[in-house]
């Protein structure tokens, strides 16, 4: 599957200028980095004929701006399965 990953990068401010425009006026065209980070460990409940679970994860947005990492944003998640 890694070579199916097409060729253009979303990890971009360019390519988010639409979604966040102060973003690309601020850094334009400035590479971008996630760091998605579990904030606990998982809870998980075990019940007849199901398992469920739950992570909760950080994920802040980071731009490269003149090879330092300025961090943008920060979103917390939770991610149930």
């Amino acid at each position: 599957m890694v070579d199916k990953i097409p060729d253009q990068l979303f990890l971009n401010t360019a390519s988010w200028r639409f979604l966040i425009p102060r973003l690309y006026q601020k850094y334009p065209n400035d590479d971008m980095l996630l760091n998605i980070s579990a904030t606990s460990p998982p809870s998980v409940r075990i019940n007849v004929g199901r398992i469920d679970a739950a992570v909760d994860l950080d994920v802040t947005v980071n731009v490269l701006d003149f090879d330092e990492i300025v961090p943008v944003a920060c979103i917390s998640v939770v991610r149930f399965f």
